[in-house]
């Protein structure tokens, strides 16, 4: 599954990568409120979310942070507004 975007171009060789491992992709741009309610449910039951984090920052960090995002160099950002 292939959600968000991602406009850096990478090398896929269908023969190894896909066909031989008998792999189906499916991209997805956005997600419904029941996949988000899902989400939130799966989250407090226990979902284990911090591998996905890899910068926190102030609310003054937030456009550095944005940057760094956009040219890929970030996981998920989580700004405090209130530190």
């Amino acid at each position: 599954m292939l959600c968000g975007e991602n406009y850096k171009p990478f090398e896929l060789v269908l023969s190894n990568h896909i066909i031989h491992r008998e792999l189906t992709i499916k991209g997805a741009f956005y997600f419904t409120a029941d996949d988000f309610n899902e989400i939130v449910g799966l989250y407090r039951k226990g979902l284990d979310v911090s591998p996905l984090i890899s910068h926190r920052v102030p609310l003054a960090g937030a456009p550095e942070a944005l940057a760094e995002f956009v040219a890929g160099k970030t996981g998920k950002v989580i700004i405090h507004p209130h530190e």
